[in-house]
């Protein structure tokens, strides 16, 4: 890709691609073959969990008792254990720190429990787990899927006391949409009308008018809810998707400030340059 002679919008993308490929390569690096983050970014921290268990008055006839002497607590004491745990270690990071562990750090904390108390590998979840799979287990065993066991566990209720605006995850909040007689009626009227060019302008402006209406079908979590928008608005249909673009900008007001399509044209660099023979050059560029 470094002698890039085209023109026009291939030459943009090409070009994109090329100033973003040590960048990419260089994330790239930090991705295992699982697809999960590098465990070098994170270097969980080695510390002994005998001294944290001990900080804690409560537990100390579960430790002496019970621990130190080859017995497995009752599981509401292990529950006990890993809660004093996680938030000993993963507590700071989460609430002040601003990131959730990793899974290596997870499991490295299993791994450290069983080191510690090697009896405790009588929890392990099946014959074929691995011994610290009770703490945590590595997508439960599978090759996808949620990661399981009491870390894991703790990890996901501690995660709902992060403040919303720190947190990885957001759900989005649902925006409250009253829809008028006016809008029904106005989407009703341009349905009935034919897609012609002389009616292009009265059409748009009436589903602007009815966008509302349009994002309360979008709303419906029902399975016909695509049937529902295509029968109001039977013109998202035509005009070559013209009205669909409309709506997108409408529904999207600030659509630069979104995700940057970096990612997506990183993938670019997977491809030969010949595999954008298709997009074609227009004079305009």
């Amino acid at each position: 890709m470094m002698d890039i002679t085209e023109v026009g919008p291939r030459r943009i993308i090409l070009n994109f691609i090329e100033q973003n490929r040590e960048s990419a390569l260089n994330q790239d690096e930090n991705i295992d073959d699982n697809g999960q983050q590098n465990e070098s970014l994170h270097e969980p921290r080695k510390e002994s969990i005998r001294p944290v268990l001990e900080k804690y008055g409560k537990f100390q006839k579960t430790l002496t008792k019970q621990l130190d002497c080859g017995i497995v607590p009752d599981p509401k004491k292990l529950l006990q254990m890993n809660r004093i745990l996680t938030e000993h270690f993963f507590g700071d990071m989460m609430f002040h720190g601003k990131r959730y562990p990793t899974w290596q750090e997870k499991q490295q904390l299993a791994v450290q429990i069983l080191e510690e108390f090697p009896h405790l590998e009588q929890t392990r979840v099946s014959e074929n787990a691995p011994v610290e799979s009770y703490f945590f287990w590595v997508h439960g065993g599978l090759n996808t899927g949620c990661h399981t066991g009491l870390i894991e566990t703790r990890v996901a209720n501690m995660r709902k006391d992060v403040s919303p605006e720190d947190r990885k995850f957001r759900r989005a909040k649902i925006k409250s949409i009253v829809v008028t007689e006016d809008q029904v009626s106005t989407a009703a009227h341009i349905s009935a009308l034919n897609p012609t060019p002389g009616n292009a302008k009265i059409i748009a402006d009436g589903m602007a008018q009815a966008h509302d209406l349009h994002e309360s079908l979008l709303q419906k979590k029902d399975e016909n809810r695509l049937h529902s928008i295509i029968d109001t608005f039977p013109h998202f249909l035509s005009f070559e998707g013209e009205m669909i673009i409309q709506a997108f900008d409408r529904l999207h007001e600030h659509p630069n400030n979104g995700p940057s399509l970096s990612a997506l044209l990183r993938l670019g660099l997977l491809c030969d340059k010949t595999s954008w023979s298709q997009v074609e050059d227009g004079k305009k560029y």
